[in-house]
């Protein structure tokens, strides 16, 4: 009881000690003001303006962060929104190009049906040959045989276009006309025997084939019946 007493006795003293302190000296009135200001400043840091730094001494801005984020997302999504329409332009200019080519031309993928050719959207290289061909042009793929549609040059013109390819190129185009109305091969250097290419005229539709090379005798008896039932 006597501590508890003692206790009491040296709070109170204290306080009347800063009282009178705090009305003699001007510096300490001072004091406790500032520390009183400094004590009510203090705020929790919300979630828009932390910086913390790390390791590296450099600063991370939430906020800045997070506009970041935000600007990534609509770029993101701009993005998505062009790669959708472009992909629909595609679309719907590939159907009509697909429309313009006839019933003559399907009849000829018909005629190569078996090897399940699929249409490439990007033509990479004509023949796996050249990428100086100076026009559109249609491509059909499959691993043993490609089929090649040139629908805006007539077949003298495709074979100028060779002629003119073949000196700076390794190859040599023979007119021999086996196929077709008319028909050329296109040689590689006598190294280069993966397949054989060869460009066609018939009934007024240019196309052009690259087959495997073991697949050669059987696409050449299609293109004799194709002839032959012309």
């Amino acid at each position: 009881m006597k501590n508890i007493i003692l206790l009491i006795m040296f709070i109170v003293g204290i306080f009347i000690i800063n009282i009178v302190f705090y009305y003699s000296s001007p510096d300490y009135k001072n004091f406790v003001k500032r520390v009183k200001t400094d004590t009510q400043n203090v705020q929790t840091p919300s979630k828009e303006d932390f910086t913390i730094k790390n390791n590296n001494n450099s600063f991370f801005s939430g906020r800045v962060e997070e506009k970041k984020q935000e600007k990534n997302t609509k770029e993101d999504e701009n993005t998505a929104k062009d790669s959708q329409k472009s992909q629909e332009t595609t679309k719907k200019d590939n159907t009509v190009k697909q429309e313009k080519l006839g019933k003559s031309y399907q009849d000829i993928l018909n005629l190569f049906s078996e090897y399940d050719l699929k249409r490439l959207e990007v033509n990479a290289n004509l023949f796996d040959l050249t990428n100086e061909y100076p026009d559109a042009y249609y491509e059909f793929y499959s691993p043993k045989l490609t089929l090649y549609f040139f629908t805006t040059k007539n077949y003298n013109e495709v074979y100028d276009i060779f002629s003119v390819l073949q000196y700076s190129l390794p190859f040599k185009i023979n007119a021999a006309n086996n196929f077709g109305d008319k028909s050329f091969y296109i040689n590689f250097n006598d190294d280069v025997k993966d397949a054989v290419r060869m460009v066609i005229l018939h009934n007024g539709i240019v196309f052009g084939l690259k087959i495997h090379k073991d697949e050669y005798n059987k696409v050449r008896l299609k293109l004799q019946n194709l002839r032959n039932n012309k």
